[in-house]
């Protein structure tokens, strides 16, 4: 008899953490709101990224973007005479699908 009461206390103390979790759950997203999330590479299409490269080219360039976490590393591509070195502000034009790429422009 003993052991069915400790039973009984065990079981419903699991049932009153449960419904106190999900009360904080929900409080909890009410105050935080749901993050954002960048679904796609064409999401980015309009950001403002730095470049991290010594310069960009047609064939050759890096650049992070802010996502609101750690940040997202790009590769970028710029025509050839552009001015962007490290640490340039530009900003992403279009995404390449077929090579991984995205085009920038200075700013």
């Amino acid at each position: 008899m003993a052991n069915a009461k400790r039973v009984a206390v065990l079981l419903g103390g699991a049932a009153l953490a449960g419904v106190a979790l999900n009360m904080t759950v929900r409080v909890g997203r009410t105050l935080f709101g749901k993050r954002k999330v960048v679904g796609t590479q064409e999401a980015l299409v309009g950001q403002m990224c730095s470049i991290t490269t010594l310069e960009v080219s047609e064939t050759f360039g890096q650049a992070s973007v802010n996502d609101g976490g750690a940040g997202l590393i790009l590769s970028v591509r710029c025509p050839s005479g552009n001015v962007l070195t490290r640490g340039a502000a530009a900003r992403i034009v279009s995404y390449n699908a077929h090579a991984g790429t995205y085009d920038v422009e200075p700013i």
